[in-house]
């Protein structure tokens, strides 16, 4: 797997966990899915920029990179779902 997907699971993972952890798992996978898919649209719209200023693009456009993010969000929703899960019914 090449760095730059490795960073981007690992985002959505990263993202979808703590989220997921402080509002719920749901939650967790749609911002990590937003954080993905907000990413590259940002990046369209710094290339168009520089585009117009004549200047080289800056960021690549990938659609594996949102990709590699939303499944890191979907393994991050469910990790956080299953962590909710055991902490619940932790005997105590």
């Amino acid at each position: 797997m090449a760095p730059d997907k490795r960073l981007h699971f690992l985002a959505g993972l990263f993202i979808s966990v703590i989220t997921g952890l402080l509002w719920g798992h749901f939650v967790g996978f749609a911002l990590g899915v937003a954080a993905g898919v907000g990413k590259e649209i940002v990046d369209r719209v710094l290339n168009k920029i520089a585009e117009r200023k004549h200047l080289p693009p800056k960021h690549d456009v990938d659609i594996f990179d949102a990709a590699f993010t939303i499944f890191g969000a979907a393994v991050g929703g469910m990790l956080s779902s299953f962590i909710i899960k055991v902490i619940t019914q932790w005997p105590l």
